[in-house]
């Protein structure tokens, strides 16, 4: 007896090694099995197909991991538009280990409906109650079918069809019987509106129309006419600038400095009235934002501003062959560059106009984009009469007389210097869509054009954030912290009396927003002055809420 049980001992003790042996070599090819599952899932959400087939090839009928590969398998299938090779309901069912949800979202934004529609249909055999029955039926809508898309509708929960996923889709259903063109979404994927069979644009109900009209966003939309369309405009802004010119005649124009995107373009209702689009096409003049094109006009003529300026002392008027120029108040010293932007001194501008030239100052003008010639939706600012003598030079110098712009054209030079020198140019568009404006296709901008170098567009800056600091024309017109450099410009004609044109960007360390805030039609300087003020301060405000609540 006891023989037999020390044999028996002998025979575990021998097969003890080899049993945890063959336990370890087991374990390690789960666990490396699993590592490369883990791998294939990473691969197909960053879209490599090819390296996820890869690996399923391999792990085809393993033990351990034979139901997430099949899955896998189909997934790759479905996202390369193959038969897939097993049952659906087996193939749904191993889906559970997968983010199927996340793989479903990435394909419809990445406009592969057909991949979409097939991992919808494998995904609702394992969770009826999921968003597989949503995005089948929005993928079908996609893909012109839209009776299969009615029935699909059917099948999702009363939940999910309350859902703003499950809105949207509803709406979008209901209105593919008016013949629709384009469904139109703003820059952030917010509804608009449609443009018929007709190529005319209805916006939706709980959209302003006032805040649509733009002759260059119907051109647009009419050239651009697809299944969807997003436009630059931001909603948001549109909606923040809108509510700032509350009361007051004027233009507000917002645009992305490294795009040109048109984030926001609106106007009063009585300007809408009596000029077609008054953001793109009403010339004004200019005023005091052109002392920054004078300052680079004088650095590209070998000038140093900050030392020329340092020398001079404002008297609160200077005596120019052919007349007098005045400033709104006797500033005394002015120190150098950027206490003469922050305080907007006439004289000072005007005796670097004088000093360089009136060759290098209309030299400097058509750089920033004056008398370039425009488009059927953008106009640019003009140099208008003959320069005759240094008076007249003086007042081009500092904006006044010779020179007109559109709000569009002066947004555009503060986002020159936003962006280191460099003018984007225009466009409405941000991208082609699908028809529930979830997949925007984001289209590709232009390189724009050099105006000024980099070290000139930094030292305009810097005399731009000098007019926000104490005692700048800009002080205290936003909220603490509100990270931002502009300048001001005011000016008068006999028709429509004063107006300004306050031009800027923001944030200064990473801008996303360039604008021009135009007020027009005040019976005097100190009235449109206050309006001004007014309108900038309910404007930051409403976009330092913005900043703290989303990004841009």
């Amino acid at each position: 007896m006891k023989t037999k049980l020390l044999l028996v001992l002998r025979i575990l003790l021998w097969l003890l090694p080899v049993s945890i042996l063959g336990s370890a070599i087991l374990a390690e090819g789960y666990f490396r099995q699993k590592e490369e599952l883990a791998i294939a899932r990473s691969s197909l959400l960053e879209g490599d197909l090819e390296r996820a087939a890869g690996i399923y090839s391999r792990l085809i009928g393993s033990f351990w991991v034979g139901d997430e590969t099949l899955a896998g398998e189909a997934i790759v299938q479905c996202l390369r538009d193959e038969p897939v090779s097993q049952a659906a309901p087996l193939v749904g069912e191993a889906l559970r280990s997968f983010p199927g949800n996340l793989l479903l979202i990435q394909s419809y934004q990445n406009r592969e409906f057909s991949a979409c529609l097939r991992l919808a249909e494998l995904l609702t055999a394992s969770e009826p109650e999921g968003l597989a029955e949503l995005f089948k039926a929005s993928a079908l809508i996609e893909l012109n079918r839209f009776d299969e898309a009615t029935e699909a509708w059917t099948a999702v929960s009363t939940s999910r069809r309350e859902s703003w996923f499950g809105e949207r889709l509803r709406s979008v259903r209901l209105r593919l019987g008016d013949s629709t063109r384009t469904f139109v979404y703003d820059r952030r994927g917010t509804p608009l509106g449609i443009v018929n069979s007709e190529g005319s644009f209805e916006p939706d109900a709980a959209i302003e129309l006032s805040l649509l009209q733009s002759k260059p966003v119907e051109r647009a939309l009419k050239a651009e006419a697809g299944d969807g369309i997003r436009l630059s405009l931001d909603l948001d802004l549109t909606r923040a600038a809108q509510d700032a010119l509350s009361g007051y005649r004027g233009t507000i124009v917002m645009l992305e400095p490294e795009t040109g995107e048109v984030l926001a373009a609106v106007s009063d209702t009585r300007s809408l009235q009596r000029e077609s689009f008054p953001a793109f096409e009403q010339l004004r003049e200019p005023a005091s934002i052109s002392k920054l094109i004078t300052t680079t006009a004088s650095l590209r003529a070998g000038l140093d501003p900050d030392a020329e300026i340092a020398r001079m002392s404002c008297s609160g008027a200077e005596r120019y062959h052919g007349g007098v120029l005045y400033c709104a108040y006797r500033a005394g010293p002015l120190g150098g560059l950027d206490r003469a932007m922050a305080v907007s001194c006439n004289i000072a501008f005007a005796n670097l106009g004088v000093r360089i030239g009136r060759s290098s100052l209309l030299s400097e003008l058509r750089r920033f984009g004056f008398d370039r010639e425009g488009s059927d939706s953008f106009e640019f600012g003009r140099v208008e009469g003959a320069v005759r003598n240094d008076r007249e030079l003086a007042d081009l110098s500092i904006g006044l007389e010779a020179t007109s712009i559109t709000p569009l054209h002066a947004a555009l030079i503060a986002a020159t210097f936003a962006n280191g020198g460099r003018m984007p140019e225009p466009r409405v568009i941000h991208a082609s869509d699908g028809r529930l404006g979830l997949s925007p296709s984001v289209l590709e901008a232009g390189e724009g054009r050099e105006v000024i170098n980099s070290e000139m567009a930094a030292i305009g800056v810097g005399s731009m954030e000098a007019v926000t600091r104490f005692g700048g024309t800009g002080y205290n017109l936003a909220p603490a912290g509100f990270d931002f450099a502009m300048k001001t410009g005011t000016a008068s004609d006999g028709r429509t009396g004063y107006h300004t044109n306050y031009i800027g960007f923001f944030p200064v360390s990473d801008p996303k927003v360039a604008f021009c805030v135009r007020v027009t039609h005040q019976r005097t300087s100190s009235r449109v002055r206050r309006a001004s003020v007014k309108v900038m301060r309910e404007l930051f405000q409403s976009l330092d809420e913005l900043l703290k609540s989303r990004t841009f």
